[in-house]
This record gives C-alpha cells, sequence and structure tokens, in this order.
C-alpha cells in the first residue's frame, strides 16, 4: 500500500513538472528546398548568380580558421562540456557576411567543412594521421577527448549560429571531401578499410548529433568520390566499399538519417563528354569503374537496396555536391555537357542538389586541361553560363539546335537514352564521339 501511495505521489509530481516546465521538441526550420540547381562561388556577383537562376550555393569552410588556442580581444568564447573555447572573430564575420548574403538572395546553403592544415596546433587532426605526411585534409581526431570536444565545440557552435538567426540557416552539411579518398583528401595513417571508416563513423556521430540538437530539419552528408570500382591512387578506397562499410558500421552505432553527397565528374576529368564517356570507365551496371552523370542510375540503383534505405525504408537524399566540365577542347563541349547533366539530375527525385563546379576557371587546373569555370580567368562569361542559365526550361529552345549541332541528338532524347559510350578518344579528336558511338549504342 505504501508502494502505491509513493508511485502516485511520483505521477502527481511528474504531471506538475510538465505541466510548469513542459518539455519541448526543438522547433524544425522550414529548408529552403526550391531548386537543385546550384554552383561554387568565387565571388558574390549577385548579378551573375541571379541570371543562371541558381538555387542553390556551396561553400567550405577550413575548421582550423576559427578555433583559437586562447583568448583574443573581440574574439567569441563558447561554454561546451564544461571548457571555454575561443573562437576567430574576423574569419566568422566573413562567413557571416557570406552566409547573410545567400540568406538575403534566397541561396539554399550547403556548408562542407574540411580539416586542413590551419588546423595543427589545435587538436582537431587524428594522432594517426600526425606522421608527416603532406595531404590538404586529414581525419578528425577521434581518439583522444581534447580532439572531440574541440570539433563538437566548433560544430554546436556553427550549427547554433547559422540556424534561424541574422544569417539565415544552413540547411545542408557535408563532413569532409572525398573522405574515400584517403591519402587524397581525408588522411590517416592506416591503409585498413574498416579502421578508416569506423574513425570516420565516429566523427560523424559527432557531426550529426550536435547539428540536429539545432536543427533537426538539417541534412547530413558523407561526401565521397566517382571512383566506384577503379582506384586511380593505390592509397585510396573505392568508394563503392566505403559506402557500404559507412552504412553497415553507422547502423551498428545507431541509425542516423545521414545523406550522401558525390561528386560525379567525368572519367577522366579532363573528358569533355558527359553524354559519352569511354567504355572503359564507364557501363550502365554495378561493375562499372566510374561513377558519372552518363550512369548516375547506377548510383539510384544502389541506393534503393535495403542496407542503404533510412528508418521509413526511402531512398536517402543524393547530393551532386561537386560536377563540372572542362572548355579546354572548345566551349560548345563543356556547354552541351553541362546541359545534359543538369537535365539528367532533374530526372532523379532523389537527387537533391547539382552543384557545378566553379565560377570561375583555376589557373593551376587549367595547365591539366581542366578548365571547367562557367567565366574564364580574365572574367569572360563563356557560352556555358547561357546554357547553365536556361537547361531544363523553356529559354533552352534557341539553343536546342545548337545542341543537336553539339552532340547529335536532341537534349530531350539523348537525357532519356540509354547509357552511350565510346570505345577511345584522343585529346586533340575533335570529332564528335556522339556520331562515332550511335551505331554501337543501339
Amino acid at each position: 500500500m505504501k508502494k502505491r501511495h509513493q508511485v502516485q505521489f511520483i505521477g502527481f509530481f511528474l504531471v506538475l513538472v510538465m505541466i510548469f516546465y513542459p518539455i519541448t521538441a526543438v522547433a524544425a526550420p522550414a529548408r529552403n528546398d526550391h531548386g537543385i540547381k546550384g554552383i561554387l562561388p568565387a565571388s558574390t556577383d549577385t548579378e551573375f548568380f541571379k541570371g543562371l537562376s541558381i538555387s542553390q550555393i556551396a561553400y567550405n569552410i577550413e575548421l582550423g580558421t576559427i578555433l583559437k588556442s586562447g583568448p583574443s580581444k573581440g574574439d567569441y568564447t563558447y561554454h561546451y562540456h564544461g571548457k571555454d573555447y575561443y573562437f576567430n572573430y574576423k574569419k566568422l564575420a566573413e562567413y557571416d557576411r557570406f552566409f547573410k548574403w545567400c540568406s538575403e538572395n534566397d541561396f539554399q546553403i550547403t556548408l562542407t567543412l574540411l580539416n586542413a592544415a590551419s588546423s595543427k596546433g589545435t587538436h582537431l587532426i587524428h594522432p594517426d594521421a600526425l606522421d608527416g605526411t603532406v595531404c590538404p585534409t586529414y581525419a578528425i581526431n577521434t581518439k583522444d577527448q581534447e580532439g572531440i570536444d574541440e570539433f563538437g565545440a566548433i560544430i554546436a557552435f556553427l550549427a547554433g549560429r547559422y540556424t534561424k538567426g541574422p544569417y539565415g540557416t544552413i540547411d545542408n552539411w557535408i563532413l569532409g571531401n572525398q573522405v574515400n579518398a584517403r591519402t587524397e583528401w581525408y588522411y590517416l595513417g592506416t591503409s585498413n578499410l574498416d579502421t578508416n571508416v569506423r574513425e570516420y563513423c565516429k566523427a560523424f556521430r559527432i557531426f550529426y548529433n550536435e547539428i540536429k540538437k539545432i536543427n533537426p530539419s538539417a541534412d547530413i552528408c558523407i561526401s565521397l568520390d566517382q571512383e566506384w570500382n577503379k582506384k586511380s591512387n593505390p592509397g585510396c578506397f573505392l568508394s563503392r566499399e566505403y559506402l557500404a562499410r559507412f552504412a553497415y558500421y553507422i547502423k551498428q552505432g545507431g541509425e542516423l538519417d545521414w545523406s550522401l553527397a558525390i561528386h560525379p565528374y567525368n572519367a577522366p576529368l579532363y573528358d569533355p563528354y558527359a553524354w559519352n564517356q569511354q567504355s572503359i570507365y564507364v557501363t550502365a551496371d554495378q561493375n562499372t569503374p566510374y561513377i558519372t552523370m552518363a550512369n548516375i542510375d547506377v548510383l539510384i540503383s544502389e541506393m534503393k537496396k535495403p542496407i542503404f534505405l533510412n528508418k521509413d525504408k526511402k531512398v536517402r537524399h543524393i547530393y551532386l555536391s561537386e560536377v563540372g566540365y572542362t572548355s579546354s577542347f572548345g566551349e560548345d563541349l563543356q556547354a552541351a555537357s553541362i546541359a545534359y547533366a543538369y537535365c539528367k539530375a532533374l530526372k532523379h527525385p532523389e537527387i537533391k542538389s547539382f552543384i557545378l563546379y566553379r565560377e570561375t576557371d583555376s589557373e593551376a587546373e587549367i595547365a591539366s586541361n581542366i578548365a571547367q569555370g562557367l567565366k574564364t580567368l580574365d572574367g569572360r562569361k563563356k557560352l556555358a553560363y547561357d546554357y547553365y542559365a536556361t537547361a531544363g526550361t523553356r529559354s533552352f529552345d534557341r539553343y536546342r539546335m545548337q545542341f543537336k549541332e553539339i552532340t547529335g541528338l536532341d537534349i530531350d532524347t539523348l537525357v532519356g537514352k540509354p547509357l552511350q559510350t565510346r570505345d577511345s578518344w584522343q585529346l586533340d579528336d575533335r570529332l564528335n564521339p556522339a556520331n562515332y558511338s550511335t551505331e554501337n549504342s543501339e
């Protein structure tokens, strides 16, 4: 009898607590989903981007540019897990201006966070990556508590700062760049696949949880490259294998509603024909060496397998967070490739972004026949600008005949056509490969 009265009292007490101190879930901010067309900018040229009719902007931040070792005048102090962390006021002011500009112009934001050399001097770089190897970016430190807390503090701070505030909301977050490319983009000292994936999953879970606490509607992405079944570097991992391990280890640790960001560039990168890849690199089945826009259906089919479905048994969101085409062999080929790739992406509701890389050519990349900008180094708009601005709309009608002359087929026919490939291509060959391969694709 006494026990029953205790239970009744406790129940009554809990009711009072809920009345006077209601437990409320974090309100999810409305997402700014209104189109998949996007770009990686080099400026805040509003007229340039509005002319493209883009909906999305991608941006990269290095973690090490934010965190400081101690307090300085004007810097932000952030309390996290019982400790104070100090964040660079000047860099944050730069990010504030950019994200506010995006918000004011109704551009949805996708943010990629990178653990670059600027993180040296902090605890952010994994101890097993500090063996003297030079890499653009490194694995997050999930080995010791100092690294875990520094990383968590930065993510919690950024998520809070850029959710429903004066600078707008970041809807999509990506941890790392092409993390399967171990020796190129996410370095860890061991070449063991499972170890690499497990360490990334630890960082991803921190990343995911800190953002979702503040913004439940955010999409949180793993980043992979296009090397599905063929490595260009023996120190890297195949994106298909990495993705499968990632899905497995995330599920083992407690399911998360993760999304996929992938870079379906042409193979090789300087190949200018998005609609007609070489058969040695691109096929229409899961054994394909590479995933490109020509066979993006292969990726989507893979993501429909049970292991990759979310808790509601639906296909996870797919972000084409980097894709681009060279004009080194003709601006017409670049323009046609972009129009084809973008219209191909529009056909698949699973695809949530098409981020074109890049606004302006890179001098270093031009040396490798990779001139992927919509502008030349001197600022001149290429033909690709007009194609990208109008692709998928009636305004593209003015370029339809030209597109057909370039590719050999009308854009609607070409986008709806099964994969067509060619046998070879010499760099100085300007013959139309669409005409060459049509006989082989019937």
